[in-house]
């Protein structure tokens, strides 16, 4: 697969015009621009997301943390969840624990490594102390009763046309 390097070579421009032309800033001349694109196409150029997602500091993904998917409030929380994220083209990563702070733990672990953006949890066995240090490492809403005072609640959900529906702010 090519790269910024090699799509410059073919254009026979700089690297820092091809990364203008793939940003869209608009100070590129309008025949380097087309030579960038045809050396795009001809070189069958493919963004490198986990790049984009590195340069960006956001990989437009929200994990969902539940004890099991099958279970009536938890199945309609994530239909909501995902019409939610599909209006505003963000993927949904979806994780059932099984009530095992282990499998809790990978979730907060996405967290820390910036694969997710923020996550909800739908319920938790962790204890409040963990939710406040994970709350550290990015955005959390929690529907989990805990002693906690600085993690987002419920409160933060909206419901709308039947379905819970949640935006991490």
């Amino acid at each position: 697969m090519a790269n910024i390097t090699e799509i410059a070579q073919a254009a026979g421009v700089s690297r820092s015009t091809v990364s203008r032309v793939l940003n869209n800033q608009p100070y590129v001349v309008a025949e380097k621009r087309a030579a960038v694109l045809r050396a795009m196409e001809q070189l069958d150029y493919r963004p490198n997301q986990s790049a984009v997602h590195l340069s960006r500091g956001k990989t437009n993904v929200i994990g969902v943390m539940v004890p099991q998917i099958n279970h009536p409030f938890f199945s309609q929380l994530i239909e909501g969840i995902g019409i939610a994220c599909a209006e505003r083209n963000i993927s949904m990563l979806i994780h059932q624990t099984f009530n095992d702070r282990e499998q809790e733990q990978q979730s907060f672990t996405q967290l820390r490594h910036k694969q997710i953006d923020g996550l909800i949890i739908g319920s938790s066995v962790s204890p409040p102390e963990v939710l406040e240090r994970v709350r550290r490492d990015g955005p959390i809403v929690t529907l989990s009763v805990n002693s906690g005072k600085k993690v987002s609640r419920s409160s933060l959900l909206i419901i709308k046309a039947g379905f819970w529906q949640c935006c991490l702010i």
